[in-house]
């Protein structure tokens, strides 16, 4: 099994693209990447985020069942079962990839243009 591990780079999506797992904090912006380009993630929320906005942010995906979190605080005893698992239980990871599909055509634009027109020729 192959990894890659770094900090901030430019090129962030040729590593997204190559991607199978990623474990990262919860910005929004680095959720939504991951999320377009269907790619499962363990997400480390930054516990001192202000009104702990990078939580929020995981919780939104893990109620579609697209990630995992692993509490900061429980990392060092949590992420070794956590990824033991997911190697073991690949079906789980490839549900996760698939629902991340899922929830990325539900937000679509082309989703939302078609349920505006619905409602624009029901009226």
């Amino acid at each position: 099994m192959e990894n890659k591990i770094f900090s901030f780079d430019k090129n962030l999506s040729n590593y997204i693209q190559q991607a199978d797992l990623c474990i990262t904090r919860a910005g929004a912006s680095t959720l939504a990447e991951l999320s377009v380009m269907n790619v499962p993630f363990i997400a480390i929320p930054l516990p001192t985020s202000k009104d702990n906005h990078q939580l929020e942010n995981a919780v939104y995906y893990k109620n579609f069942d697209c990630c995992w979190i692993v509490e900061q605080n429980y990392f060092d005893e949590k992420i070794e079962d956590l990824l033991n698992d997911i190697i073991v239980n690949k079906k789980d990871c490839l549900k996760k990839k698939e629902n991340l599909k899922k929830l990325n055509y539900q937000n679509t634009w082309i989703n939302a243009n078609q349920k505006i027109l619905k409602i624009i020729n029901e009226n």
